[in-house]
């Protein structure tokens, strides 16, 4: 089976107006997944009129997200009576796969994820969206760690500039009680859906469950869900607190921004992980927010950052590189100092913040290192090799020389400082 030039591998799932196959690029040599609206969906004027705005509202994501926890949305195709949008394929699992009793993932796992997708919505609320059907089954786990966000087809613009759908939009399960009264809504739509998505995840039950829809939407809007702890009591009395503002009937008491909920789920990951040997991914997104050499790195740039990269702790007098011996790659001390020596002569100190081996990469001609580094204590040390960083994107390979050049700079005017003090 082909849909345009996509060779049809295998049907991954569906909804009730498209199916979702796992497709084959031939010009970009990789796998893609391709979202076909179905032909019988667009059989009467209103039904093709509201698939059409689905389709343009996933169609203007190829140029307004770009967030490694969401989809990527490569194209999007209106072919005679085709119409299919091509995103990045995900190797991994809907977290409706993790909402059973007996399936749920450890307590830690379910902060990062709700972390990463506070983040990923905070991307997309900058661009002014907001999803409106956040739910388990459109947030993917990859195998890699990372959450998904998926589906945006059901989003609108906050400010209104283009069509949007009309009506009550949405899973009933997860919807906010504005969503319901069909009122407007913004990101803290978004934040309850979230909410009921994280409390599922935590418990295997849902916190608004009726027999009907009719009786779902009215518990949503009316009633107070069971307590978290009722439901599983060794969780933090913090977790339970979290979702309390989360899932608020008025959008006045959530959270007042996506910041904001990341801030309080990574204060409580910090207090509940028990790992210390190996950082969250909270811990290092954080970690590079606070480095200097990523301080024009946008929080999508640092999130592509935190995956190219290799993460090192390493103990005191550790030779972090050797003088005099070739190298492809740089690195960057996040914590701790390092001595800087040549021939056995201590030149200078670095501290947390500053690059390390730099200018052998940045002259492959000459990749022998010119000095020592070893560490004066107990480092976290970021390294770069020369693939991960071509292999990028093109807009983060263009921060990476922007920082480069900065620093540049800045050590060109330290070394004129000096002389002129000298000379004075």
């Amino acid at each position: 089976m082909q849909i345009g030039k996509y060779q049809i591998q295998t049907r991954l799932g569906g909804g009730a107006t498209a199916d979702v196959y796992r497709a084959w690029d031939a010009f970009l040599n990789r796998e893609v997944a391709i979202k076909l609206f179905r032909a019988e969906t667009t059989a009467t004027p209103g039904a093709a009129g509201r698939i059409r705005r689905m389709f343009l509202n996933e169609a203007r994501l190829v140029r307004e997200l770009n967030h490694p926890c969401i989809v990527a949305t490569l194209d999007a195709v209106q072919d005679g009576q085709q119409a299919y949008v091509v995103m990045e394929y995900v190797d991994g699992a809907p977290l409706s796969e993790y909402t059973q009793p007996d399936t749920l993932l450890p307590i830690d796992t379910v902060l990062q994820i709700g972390f990463q997708c506070c983040m990923a919505m905070h991307h997309a609320n900058q661009q002014g969206l907001v999803h409106r059907d956040l739910k388990p089954a459109n947030l993917l786990l990859a195998k890699s760690g990372d959450v998904k966000i998926t589906d945006f087809g059901a989003s609108c613009l906050l400010d209104g500039s283009q069509t949007e759908l009309t009506g009550m939009v949405g899973t009933p399960d997860y919807m906010s009680p504005e969503l319901i009264a069909g009122q407007d809504v913004d990101a803290r739509s978004d934040m309850f859906g979230l909410g009921v998505v994280l409390y599922e995840l935590l418990t295997g039950c849902k916190p608004f469950q009726g027999d009907t829809v009719m009786s779902t939407l009215y518990q949503i809007s009316h009633a107070q869900q069971a307590p978290l702890r009722s439901r599983r009591p060794e969780l933090p009395p913090a977790l339970e607190f979290l979702l309390d503002i989360a899932l608020q009937k008025d959008p006045e008491a959530r959270f007042p921004s996506w910041l904001s909920f990341a801030e309080h789920l990574s204060a409580i990951d910090q207090a509940v992980r028990t790992r210390r040997d190996e950082l969250s991914d909270r811990e290092k997104f954080l970690l590079l927010r606070q480095c200097r050499f990523f301080r024009i790195f946008s929080d999508a740039e640092l999130w592509q950052v935190l995956r190219i990269a290799s993460w090192h702790l390493l103990p005191p007098g550790r030779t972090l590189m050797q003088e005099d011996r070739p190298g492809n790659s740089f690195s960057i001390l996040l914590q701790g100092k390092a001595t800087v020596s040549r021939g056995g002569i201590e030149l200078a100190t670095l501290r947390a913040g500053e690059c390390m081996g730099e200018m052998a990469y940045l002259t492959p001609d000459k990749p022998l290192r010119r000095a020592t580094i070893t560490s004066a204590g107990s480092v976290l040390v970021l390294k770069f090799r020369r693939a991960s960083i071509e292999s990028a994107s093109l807009q983060l390979q263009s921060r990476f020389e922007q920082s480069f050049l900065r620093l540049l700079v800045e050590r060109l005017e330290a070394a004129n400082e000096q002389l002129a003090a000298a000379l004075d």
